[in-house]
């Protein structure tokens, strides 16, 4: 049994014969049962990550784990593929390191406690000229590639700010988004040859909000100009700064991928968060089993190219393989696939104005979607 990226389980899965041995993993409260006999989940999983990686809490607070280990909170089990960080200096914005450069905004350092739970949040705040008031970055990437660019931000005064990615070789192309935190809405402007852009704005606890903008700016170098506004309106990023105003700001982000995932600190240079494998051999718990499971898909990818699995279960050949995949269009599908006498019975939920199909035919029960 294996659990891939873009998966955040919650009750977990149950495996079992029909009769016979049991495996029942339960993610959130960290139970996990093999015939009959409780333990700790991850002592029944094979966890492979060759680097840190974070998870959230369910008060939002972000947890380091150890590489080889189960990012396994009060949220679930966090499994994601791999990712980089390009971005340098992601908790340090302050201008003495020669990543960060300010223009009408004074930045002071370790002044707030960041979702991590320590203080380590950086003050910004405008100065008095009539002029742009941002924080920039110059971030090495790839050419006309998909990056999600994020950054956490907890407002001082201000409630509109702005992400602004451009291609240094050609200025005019690249996203611009905005961002109402008190109505957590966002818009993004694809400028000149920048196209998908993608805004997304997520609220976290006291006080913090994460915000996100996904696109290509299809540059024609392999440097973008990455900008944090304040904004004194939506479109007003130029006017008469006001000294008691800015933002507080943790943890910048720039991956190639089309959402943000979890945090990957970074200081000199790049940083890689590997993939997690988690695995279970399902030796002993028979050869006829059900299966029942319960998680949260993560963010649809519609870059990808194909579905990609989350979960699946087989006996090391593709004759006989229960998989779980999310479609490019967001959707769960489930594919069953038996060897010769091979007996499958599926049965699923879903929420209100959701549909299920079964083999391709709409399955009983509310399905009023469009």
């Amino acid at each position: 049994m294996n659990f891939m990226p873009g998966w955040q389980g919650k009750r977990g899965v149950r495996v079992a014969p029909m009769p016979g041995p049991m495996l029942d993993l339960d993610f959130v409260n960290n139970v996990g049962i093999l015939n009959g006999v409780p333990s700790d989940v991850a002592s029944l999983l094979t966890i492979t990550r060759a680097s840190t990686g974070w998870a959230e809490r369910s008060d939002g607070t972000w947890i380091s784990f150890a590489g080889g280990t189960l990012r396994r909170t009060d949220k679930g089990v966090l499994i994601e593929e791999a990712r980089t960080n390009v971005a340098l200096r992601s908790q340090d914005w302050t201008t003495g390191t020669g990543v960060w450069g300010v223009a009408g905004t004074v930045v002071t350092p370790d002044n707030a406690v960041s979702p991590d739970g320590t203080q380590n949040a950086d003050k910004l705040m405008e100065d008095a000229t009539n002029a742009e008031h941002r924080i920039r970055q110059n971030v090495a990437i790839s050419l006309n590639q998909t990056y999600t660019w994020s950054v956490f931000v907890k407002p001082n005064g201000r409630d509109v700010f702005a992400l602004r990615c451009l291609d240094q070789a050609a200025t005019g192309d690249g996203l611009f988004a905005q961002f109402t935190l008190s109505t957590l809405s966002a818009i993004v402007a694809n400028n000149g040859n920048a196209s998908g852009g993608v805004a997304a704005i997520t609220a976290y606890p006291n006080g913090w909000y994460r915000l996100a903008v996904t696109g290509k700016i299809n540059n024609t170098g392999t440097t973008c100009i990455f900008d944090i506004f304040c904004m004194q309106a939506i479109n007003v990023s130029t006017y008469a700064g006001d000294v008691t105003k800015g933002c507080w700001l943790w943890q910048m982000q720039a991956e190639l991928g089309a959402s943000a995932t979890s945090v990957i600190p970074t200081t000199t240079a790049p940083v890689t968060r590997n993939a997690d494998v988690v695995s279970r051999a399902l030796s002993g718990v028979g050869a006829s089993y059900s299966m029942l499971g319960q998680g949260v898909p993560l963010a649809p990818n519609p870059y990808a190219g194909s579905a990609e699995t989350l979960v699946q279960v087989d006996a090391n050949t593709d004759a006989q393989r229960w998989v779980l995949r999310r479609q490019v269009n967001g959707l769960l599908f489930c594919n069953l696939t038996g060897g010769t006498g091979a007996t499958f019975s599926p049965a699923g939920t879903w929420a209100t104005n959701n549909e299920g199909t079964i083999f391709g035919t709409v399955a009983p029960g509310d399905h009023a979607s469009s």
